[in-house]
């Protein structure tokens, strides 16, 4: 809905601005972003030196996004706590995320 689609918008402006409030990233439906905002969304996580969990879950992304999203998410200092729980990730999906592991 509208509430909700404000709302994230404001969450991925806050990280890619590295605001110090902006600690958790939670359960955001990327589903929408085309693979070149989920790379800048991937390169803005790694950037921000305050976000601490991110949590992409229930069917946040496939491996497709994931792929998209860890090309930008190579690195970061902050986060100690990632889910991506019941995403349905293959181990081509998995395999992505190695760079940032």
């Amino acid at each position: 809905d509208e509430r909700s689609s404000s709302s994230e918008e404001w969450v991925l402006r806050q990280i890619k601005e590295n605001d110090p409030d902006t600690t958790i990233l939670d359960c955001i439906h990327i589903t929408h972003l085309t693979d070149e905002e989920l790379e800048e969304l991937g390169r803005d996580i790694a950037n921000n030196t305050h976000l601490k969990h991110v949590y992409l879950w229930e069917g946040a992304f496939n491996d497709r996004k994931a792929s998209f999203l860890c090309r930008g998410l190579t690195r970061s200092a902050s986060i100690t706590i990632m889910h991506f729980n019941e995403n349905g990730l293959s181990v081509a999906g998995v395999r992505s995320m190695v760079p940032f592991l």
